[in-house]
């Protein structure tokens, strides 16, 4: 098999497994938004008790290293 051949395999190898859906997709009809639609509007909105409290103890953290530093700072 020289060179080209292998090519021409690869190329209908190719197109036989990518359909061609451009007609069908650009046939497809598609609804405008309006501009006050966003894609998560009516979905009931999932309260993540874990990554509140975690949150919470993280900011905790962070301003007691704040003190803990500063404090140190200023007693040196």
């Amino acid at each position: 098999m020289n060179h080209t051949t292998m090519e021409l395999h690869i190329k209908k190898a190719i197109s036989t497994l990518v359909p061609d859906l451009s007609k069908q997709i650009w046939n497809t009809p598609v609804e405008k938004a309006t501009g006050t639609e966003w894609y998560l509007d009516g979905l009931p909105k999932a309260r993540n008790k874990t990554k509140t409290t975690l949150r919470i103890f993280s900011s905790l953290a962070a301003c007691l290293a704040l003190c803990l530093v500063s404090f140190l700072w200023v007693d040196m």
